[in-house]
């Protein structure tokens, strides 16, 4: 579909609408260039070629959200991990049994960090990529304060982690709303 720059029924730049009226769904991907960067671009042939420089994306099934949900992954499976080990330690566990844990949930969470700076993304998605990174980070530092066995209280420490996941998941809830409008919402 051929758009111009100005959604006229609601007076705003149409990338500001388009994600709103696109197919949402699983499997559907909208993506934006501009016209001159794509010359002899049909856009009538199913399915439709690659556009080149593409400035936008919408959808589940776009590269940027499937590039999101691989590199989140190994990070969302060994915080769950952490999560349900932690849970199941006694009160009077060591400090040692914590640190133990939470090593692999800090250093998965790092490493999802690190590959979510590197995605090529649109310079308006880097704000959200970079409030899912600082909001980890908090979450990261209180894992970190378990491996160095600096907890002054433990159960202080439990309400630290799940304040700071709140954030985590707050922040990772915008981004994804960005990818996909219609994806449900992490659950808090």
């Amino acid at each position: 579909m051929v758009v111009s720059d100005v959604d006229d029924n609601r007076c705003l730049p149409t990338l500001d609408t388009l994600g709103t009226v696109t197919a949402k769904g699983n499997g559907y991907c909208t993506q934006v260039a501009y016209a001159k960067d794509n010359p002899r671009y049909d856009v009538k042939t199913v399915p439709a070629a690659p556009l080149k420089h593409v400035i936008e994306e919408f959808g589940p099934a776009c590269p940027l959200a499937q590039d999101y949900l691989v590199t989140i992954e190994h990070a969302n499976v060994a915080f769950a991990a952490f999560e349900r080990s932690v849970q199941s330690l006694r009160p009077s566990a060591p400090a040692a049994s914590m640190a133990q844990l939470a090593g692999p949930a800090a250093s998965a969470m790092e490493q999802a960090d690190s590959a979510l700076n590197r995605i090529p993304s649109p310079p308006d998605v880097r704000t959200y990529i970079g409030d899912l990174v600082n909001a980890d980070a908090a979450l990261i530092g209180d894992l970190k304060a378990a491996i160095t066995l600096s907890i002054p209280n433990r159960s202080t420490w439990i309400l630290q982690l799940s304040v700071n996941g709140a954030g985590v998941t707050a922040a990772a809830n915008t981004y994804r709303s960005w990818l996909c409008p219609d994806c449900p919402p992490l659950p808090g």
